[in-house]
């Protein structure tokens, strides 16, 4: 340590710094001597400056790009803006002590100090906080724009992620890996129209300004279907600090919503038990709101504070999970659900590896979805196994969704024997006792909550007798349109549809 003065090299890039900062260097002061009237520093006998714990704090927090968000310390660096952890800015802290202010390093009391002061004045992040871009290391995606910018102080991400594209020369213009198009191709059962919609699905997931009103995705079927290795390659986009893994049990707890502030993505290999509680329901359809606002999130051994979260969050499930009376219409706009149908017949081990080693590929492709997302303002039609996948877990009826694969069975059956047609009217008793001829498993209520909730049927009453609305029989079919006055409706329950 010498006597306050540093070496030339280091006063050339004292003197750039002190130019970056806007410090006068002209007076004819060293760039030094300048940093020391800037900031009001005395010296002590020995020639050494004596700086204390708040002087400290204020050349750290000027000299360096750090905000506050949601109560972490964010620093900006060549890589974009990256949340710090506390080995991280004490590092940075003694590096400022010796290097620039040549002083001792600071020990451990002196660091919590600086942190803790850094932690309540440090500048808030609000204000340039956006969610138009997504942040990776070598810049910042425009989604709506299709270009990808350098990182700037005053463009604060909200998504940022762990992947470098700067080996990448043309991003515009980048063909989906073959791994990964294969992959696709095998979950979607090699379905054309569903392999586009699931892709945009997917790639949406790393955009809060994508054009849909969905924030959950729920990736629906038996294992072995490719559910689990979709989500660790979305999950090995983010740094690790940043997923959270909660389920939906999980988020009605007392401490659900800790470590969500710092998370920019939910991925939970689980959703919850078939009928989660109503507390849970509540949360996720808060959490699920497009613009979401304040909400009081409870820390362990910390007081209960009011944070943002502001995320997307995907979750596997193997069953359809009954959300309840009154929560299945708000949340079937704000969640889609992906059926996994399909079962690879070959199946690849180390394919998880395989697709991250082409996760700058795969991403820069998603990339490329994600502009086409915003330039036709949404995602390209659903296929009908999507449509039908998502009638069966936000219909109104429970039976529907305690057993969808009868449910897809009868739903079938309508679409070959009857069709929309005004003016026509069919006997609501003969129709299933026909459709429970050739569906044994059928009940008449399953039937009709089917008929009236997913084919969107009005059911009428006519001297005694039930009929449906603008429905008609397909000429091969042989469902009998007529009935006596004294036929009934053997296993009908009522008319109160859950």
């Amino acid at each position: 340590m010498n006597s306050g003065k540093p070496a030339a090299s280091s006063s050339i890039e004292l003197k750039e710094l002190m130019e970056i900062l806007g410090i006068n260097c002209s007076t004819g002061d060293s760039p030094f001597s300048a940093l020391v009237k800037y900031f009001n520093l005395q010296y002590k006998n020995d020639g050494i400056l004596d700086v204390n714990d708040t002087q400290l704090s204020i050349v750290v927090m000027t000299l360096l790009h750090i905000r506050q968000q949601q109560g972490q310390l964010i620093l900006f660096s060549d890589t974009g803006w990256n949340t710090i952890s506390e080995p991280e800015l004490n590092e940075l802290i003694v590096a400022v002590s010796v290097v620039i202010l040549e002083i001792s390093p600071p020990g451990s009391s002196k660091q919590k100090q600086v942190r803790e002061y850094l932690e309540v004045n440090a500048v808030s992040s609000d204000k340039n906080l956006t969610r138009d871009y997504i942040q990776v290391i070598n810049g910042c995606f425009h989604g709506q724009l299709g270009k990808l910018v350098s990182h700037s102080p005053e463009l604060i991400p909200v998504v940022r992620l762990n992947v470098d594209l700067s080996s990448l020369t043309d991003l515009e213009h980048v063909e989906i890996p073959p791994v990964f198009e294969k992959f696709i191709m095998d979950v979607t059962g090699h379905e054309g129209k569903y392999f586009e919609y699931l892709l945009d699905v997917y790639a949406a997931l790393l955009d809060l300004s994508a054009p849909t009103l969905a924030k959950g995705v729920i990736l629906h079927g038996p294992g072995g279907n490719g559910k689990s290795v979709l989500m660790d390659l979305l999950e090995s986009f983010f740094l690790p600090a940043n997923v959270a893994v909660k389920s939906l049990d999980d988020i009605g707890k007392e401490f659900g919503l800790q470590n969500f502030t710092k998370a920019m993505i939910n991925v939970s290999h689980e959703l919850s038990s078939a009928r989660p509680k109503a507390e849970s329901v509540r949360q996720l359809k808060k959490l699920l709101d497009l613009k979401p606002g304040a909400t009081e999130v409870n820390e362990k051994f910390k007081s209960a504070q009011n944070r943002v979260i502001d995320l997307k969050m995907i979750f596997s499930s193997n069953t359809v999970v009954d959300f309840g009376k009154g929560q299945k219409e708000p949340l079937s706009r704000r969640i889609i659900i992906l059926p996994f149908n399909t079962t690879p017949t070959i199946k690849d081990p180390e394919l998880t590896d395989k697709l991250k080693q082409q996760k700058e590929n795969i991403l820069a492709y998603l990339f490329q979805r994600l502009h086409a997302i915003h330039l036709r303002d949404g995602f390209v039609e659903p296929p009908e196994v999507v449509i039908q996948t998502n009638n069966l877990w936000f219909s109104k009826s429970s039976y529907i969704a305690n057993d969808p694969q009868l449910a897809a069975e009868i739903s079938n059956w309508l679409n070959i024997h009857t069709e929309k047609h005004e003016g026509e009217r069919v006997d609501r008793a003969d129709l299933n006792r026909q459709l429970k001829a050739d569906i044994p498993e059928a009940t008449s209520h399953v039937c009709n909550n089917i008929i009236q909730f997913e084919f969107k049927y009005t059911e009428v009453k006519t001297n005694g007798h039930r009929l449906w609305e603008g429905m008609r029989l397909k000429s091969d079919s042989h469902v009998d349109t007529t009935r006596s006055e004294s036929s009934v409706e053997d296993d009908y329950i009522s008319d109160e549809y859950y």
